[in-house]
């Protein structure tokens, strides 16, 4: 195999090396990405599924020096990679970085044989192959899990996970997820849901936990704005007797071990925060310019989002989509005083605003327009106070 010395040296280090990949199946030669084989029948296509099952991709290769640190995993197999060329000069990698590296067999692909490209010899070279043809091996390449999220947070699913052990109420949890760059926990189906209650249970804290639930007028909501599409309640709620918010079980007071239950948002707990990998705390620019134009959908934060709100501001912002479409406004977290407001206008007038927004509304409060221009104003006093407000905006 080429490079013989090179490959014994990532093969001796193959172990040591492999921190922050999944398990010590994977392998990463410089504490970067972390790359595997597997020994699986399938096509080009059905192999790039499966890869992404893992959080990553057919493995991109962009050195001979990377190639050559591959060779101990490669052996004598022939695995797919994540190359398709649709000419002899133009090819991509699934995983979407630059094609700047290649190692043909014959300097270039050869489409008659395909236009995927596998592994394979001595010095594994690059050859062509169909790509609805089975292949016994592919290579996976994922991110390492010591770089996708920030310390404490545990990686699931493109998503980093953090139980938070100083008790808070459910408000000011959310707020220092939203402070994170996430949300307190949304829950959509049962593989989800026994994730957290694990991780919960592995924390030792022995202790239920903020999700973000909210229940207000039998309307359930979750902090991020997401659909409420999976419930795992206990048998005597939701009950908003119990309190507007929710926390999960892994103690068997109010039901069963993974089931939900009603509780005052005020109750001090652990919480549960959610956000996606690679996502650092974030904070909005305390000043805003007099308009700021947004376009076909985003998240839009009120000035020093999500610490203060700051004294004697007015910043407007322009939402807009294609002509013919109209727009969608809702709010995953709003929590201004009683002096501020957020005025939505239907359009560029501001004569009639279709709401005016102050204090607190309910988790995920939505605002449609019949044209296809929001215009947004904020205002605060010299005696504004509050987090701010964050909102999601979408074409319809």
């Amino acid at each position: 195999a080429l490079a013989t010395m090179l490959g014994l040296i990532a093969l001796l280090s193959f172990f040591a090396l492999s921190q922050g990949c999944p398990d010590s199946s994977w392998f990463s030669s410089d504490g970067g990405d972390c790359f595997k084989v597997f020994d699986i029948t399938k096509t080009y296509y059905e192999a790039e599924d499966y890869c992404k099952s893992q959080d990553g991709h057919l493995v991109s290769v962009h050195s001979k020096n990377e190639l050559y640190s591959l060779d101990p995993l490669i052996g004598a197999r022939a695995p797919l990679i994540g190359l398709k060329c649709s000419s002899t000069t133009d090819c991509v990698w699934t995983d979407g970085t630059p094609y700047d590296y290649s190692n043909f067999i014959y300097g270039a692909p050869t489409l008659e044989y395909g236009s995927c490209v596998h592994l394979y010899g001595d010095d594994d070279q690059f050859y062509s192959w169909n790509c609805a043809t089975p292949m016994n091996s592919f290579m996976c390449r994922i991110a390492n899990l010591t770089d996708v999220c920030s310390p404490g947070y545990s990686p699931y699913l493109g998503s980093c996970v953090a139980v938070k052990s100083i008790f808070k109420g459910s408000d000011d949890a959310e707020r220092e997820c939203v402070v994170e760059g996430g949300h307190l926990a949304s829950i959509h189906d049962a593989a989800t849901n026994n994730f957290f209650t694990n991780l919960l249970l592995a924390s030792g804290l022995n202790k239920n936990a903020h999700i973000g639930l909210r229940d207000y007028s039998n309307v359930v909501t979750w902090t991020d704005g997401s659909s409420y599409n999976f419930k795992n309640w206990g048998v005597a709620y939701p009950n908003t007797y119990f309190g507007y918010c929710g926390q999960l079980l892994v103690t068997e007071e109010f039901g069963n071990i993974g089931q939900w239950s009603n509780i005052p948002c005020d109750t001090k707990l652990p919480y549960i925060c959610v956000k996606p990998q690679g996502v650092s705390p974030m904070y909005a620019p305390l000043k805003c310019p007099n308009m700021q134009y947004f376009e076909d959908g985003g998240v839009v934060y009120s000035p020093g989002f999500p610490l203060t709100v700051p004294t004697n501001s007015h910043c407007e912002y322009l939402l807009a989509a294609a002509v013919g479409s109209t727009l969608s406004v809702s709010f995953p977290y709003f929590a201004i005083d009683g002096s501020s407001k957020l005025s939505l206008y239907d359009g560029m007038s501001e004569i009639h605003p279709v709401a005016v927004l102050t204090g607190s509304i309910p988790t995920g409060f939505e605002v449609n327009t019949t044209q296809n221009i929001m215009k947004m104003v904020f205002e605060t006093t010299s005696w504004s106070y509050g987090d701010g407000w964050e909102a999601n905006f979408y074409t319809r």
